[in-house]
């Protein structure tokens, strides 16, 4: 990757939709990403999931840095490699994370995050306590940054309150070859042989007591109802094992998580940016 003064690009900031089918298409021609000498990649528009993140890092021989950023703001949240949550940048912005339901500003726990953007920093297009509509996770306090750090969740519309985040979803399903996805616009172009760029097909709900997980497969689970039982279980204990809240719920018996599996084409409405 030589530049025009025949620098080589040592690291990369890249749209994580984009660094996604770009590792595919390199591994399905033989090439060999590590021959780029890339030292490190920082993605902005999602957050990688720990698959996709360990498959980038060992593809790429690179580290992986998360960035949180919004259009609106003038500064990004870079991932911190002391605590592993994402700390602001100047221009300086008045993060808040507060609780969904009573606007309450959080000290611990998960909220949806709000910002004010300061003068003189931004005067054009003034914040105050602008609703993101992410969560995110707040982190202990860092002894590097001196403060406390934030974490994605999810989008609030794509979770299910705070019983189960969109991200914790994503994390289980995108480990799991045999959960089906929504096409990714490249794999629709035939730029990549790759059909797993894509973002997973799930459905969230709450009946009655219970959180319901719906899960297109890519066979259909009455025909191999074993393999089905063994997959609900992986993805079952994975959420219970990310999600404080949906463990109390079960131990205190007001309702269940129940994984619904169900067969191809049946989930058709994608909930992806793209």
């Amino acid at each position: 990757m030589p530049q025009p003064d025949g620098r080589r690009v040592q690291r990369l900031l890249i749209n994580a939709g984009a660094l996604m089918p770009l590792t595919a298409h390199l591994l399905e021609r033989g090439v060999d990403p590590r021959r780029f000498g890339i030292r490190g990649i920082s993605t902005t528009g999602f957050r990688l999931s720990p698959h996709w993140r360990a498959r980038v890092k060992e593809a790429w021989g690179a580290p992986v840095f998360d960035n949180f950023s919004l259009s609106e703001l003038p500064s990004a949240a870079l991932e911190c490699t002391a605590c592993g949550f994402n700390h602001w940048l100047p221009p300086p912005v008045w993060p808040e994370v507060i609780d969904p339901l009573t606007h309450r500003p959080l000290k611990r726990g998960v909220g949806v995050l709000v910002v004010t953007t300061l003068w003189p920093c931004v005067q054009a297009m003034p914040l105050l306590r602008y609703w993101t509509g992410d969560l995110v996770e707040l982190g202990p306090r860092c002894a590097e940054a001196k403060a406390q750090g934030i974490r994605f969740r999810g989008r609030e519309r794509q979770s299910l309150g705070l019983l189960v985040a969109a991200q914790d979803v994503v994390d289980a399903l995108e480990a799991e070859p045999l959960v089906a996805r929504h096409p990714h616009p490249v794999e629709q172009l035939g730029l990549v042989r790759s059909v797993d760029c894509g973002a997973v097909k799930y459905e969230l709900a709450r009946v009655k007591r219970d959180v319901v997980v719906r899960v297109e497969l890519k066979f259909d689970p009455k025909a191999y109802p074993a393999e089905a039982d063994a997959l609900g279980w992986r993805i079952a204990h994975a959420l219970l094992g990310a999600s404080l809240s949906l463990r109390r719920l079960e131990r205190a018996r007001k309702g269940e998580l129940v994984i619904d599996l169900v067969g191809p084409g049946t989930l058709t409405k994608p909930w992806t940016k793209w």
